[in-house]
C-alpha cells in the first residue's frame, strides 16, 4: 500500500492542455468539465501556442523543474 502511494505521488500530473480544432468538440469537452471535476486544471484551446503557453504559466506556478 505504501509503494502505491509513493508511484502515485511521483506520476501525478500538474496540468493537462488539449489542442482540439473542431469547436463543436470542444464546446462538447467543456461541457463535459462542468460536470467532471478532475483534480488538475485543464485547458481546451484550438491553438496550440495558446495551450503550450498556459502549461508554461501552470509549470512555473507550480514551481515544477524539467526532468532533463
Amino acid at each position: 500500500m505504501k509503494e502505491a502511494k509513493l508511484l502515485g505521488k511521483k506520476n501525478r500530473q500538474a496540468a493537462v492542455a488539449y489542442v482540439v480544432k473542431n469547436a463543436a468538440l470542444r464546446m462538447g469537452i467543456k461541457f463535459f468539465l462542468n460536470f467532471y471535476n478532475p483534480q488538475y486544471p485543464i485547458y481546451i484551446s484550438a491553438i496550440k501556442d495558446d495551450a503550450l503557453a498556459w502549461l508554461q504559466k501552470e509549470k512555473d506556478k507550480n514551481h515544477i523543474k524539467d526532468n532533463a
